[in-house]
């Protein structure tokens, strides 16, 4: 009953974030993109929780909950630290890098709940491409990520 309610809570929050911006205005593009990732997410791994229905429920709460976290960190951080971020680039700092590789980890976790293993694979196929191409074209790898 009371994931029912966070869903449903979660659900209204999204949908009032979307009207609020609708009739104010967005938020500057990246901030508008971070907070409402993180809604997203929060959403997402709320409706399809790892192992519901199994005896092994608790172990997936616990990962839903880190890989949340980490989703909601990462999106925070986007937020918080705007202004610099939008200076400082295209020098990523290696809290940066690190929040970006766990964001798309949990995001990766979350295609696959949603749409299926295909999801992951496309996305894993296009970055081994993008890290080909790169090292073909003599580029440094690290710029990738």
């Amino acid at each position: 009953m009371a994931l029912a309610n966070i869903q449903k809570g979660l659900a209204i929050l999204v949908g009032a974030f979307v009207f609020y911006t609708a009739a104010t205005g967005p938020f500057e593009g990246l901030i508008q993109r971070a907070l409402f990732l993180a809604l997203v997410a929060a959403l997402g791994f709320a409706l399809y929780p790892l192992g519901a229905g199994t005896r092994w429920r608790p172990v997936g709460l616990a990962i839903d909950l880190v890989l949340c976290a980490v989703a909601l960190v990462a999106c925070g951080y986007v937020v918080w630290n705007y202004d610099e971020i939008m200076t400082s680039l295209p020098w990523a700092t290696t809290t940066d890098k690190a929040l970006t590789v766990g964001l798309v980890l949990a995001f990766l976790e979350l295609g696959r709940r949603t749409v299926g293993l295909i999801f992951p694979i496309l996305v894993i196929a296009g970055l081994s491409y993008a890290s080909v191409s790169y090292t073909h074209l003599t580029l440094p790898t690290k710029r990738i990520v």
